[in-house]
């Protein structure tokens, strides 16, 4: 009897040393690995068209913008098996954070809540970044916002780290960045550089070459330096007689 409990025992332990791995497998199959969070920011780039009034019962209330004058207020993409995804669309400023869906290379994005119709752009997105900004301008011959374009960029601290700065050009001109002692700077269209802050006492200049080939400066002062963060200095066209606008924007580390 003794015997046959030793070798029922020992039957135990080999089963159980066959079952392990198959085990161990299984539960290696079933941990699917976590896809890294997708977030994204838009920011719109571009000339706010003047307000435009109307009566209404006898009060005076705005009249709505042109889908060719402005961007929309709200935009929205489909989600699969979820309600659309909502969010408003920051006109010179930067966006809130959007959780994407993974592994998307684009989304069709649509004017207004629905995320139904025909849709108002295709945004083209980078699956492998965690944090990406997506600049939203109108295409420069018609200047139409319905005939909209984008240029996505990387938006971690890896790619633009705090007391440093990024140019990104948008408009139709090469523009200069001259900064002090520093050597000139040409951020050609669809560009971007990024550069450590200078000094708060240093001049900066911003500008681009007219037609007959003069140097116009659009700005002349100089920048911030925060300890703790970074600028985004973005160049778009416009449509008066300064042919490039620009914009700063100040923020800490993206959440």
């Amino acid at each position: 009897l003794g015997k046959l409990g030793n070798l029922q025992n020992t039957m135990k332990i080999l089963i159980a040393l066959l079952i392990l791995p198959l085990l161990l497998t299984g539960s290696a199959l079933g941990q699917k690995k976590k896809a890294k969070p997708n977030h994204l920011r838009v920011i719109a780039l571009g000339e706010r068209p003047p307000f435009k009034w109307k009566l209404k019962n006898g009060i005076r209330v705005m009249d709505p913008f042109e889908k060719e004058e402005a961007p929309p207020a709200e935009f929205s993409f489909a989600r699969k098996d979820l309600d659309p995804l909502v969010a408003n669309l920051g006109f010179i400023n930067l966006s809130k954070s959007i959780p994407l869906p993974p592994k998307k290379k684009s989304l069709d994005i649509y004017r207004g809540k629905t995320a139904e119709g025909k849709s108002w752009m295709k945004l083209p997105i980078k699956a492998k970044l965690t944090h990406q900004l997506a600049v939203i301008f109108p295409a420069h011959k018609e200047m139409n916002w319905e005939k909209s374009l984008s240029m996505v960029v990387p938006d971690d601290l890896e790619a633009l780290p705090l007391q440093h700065v990024r140019f990104t050009n948008v408009s139709h001109k090469d523009v200069y960045v001259m900064v002090a002692d520093r050597k000139t700077i040409i951020i050609k269209p669809g560009r971007t550089k990024v550069v450590p802050l200078p000094e708060p006492d240093r001049l900066t200049k911003f500008g681009y070459l007219d037609a007959q080939g003069n140097a116009d400066f659009f700005f002349e002062n100089s920048l911030k330096r925060p300890k703790n963060q970074r600028l985004h200095c973005l160049f778009w066209k416009r449509k008066t007689k300064k042919e490039v606008g620009h914009t700063l924007i100040y923020e800490g580390a993206p959440k």
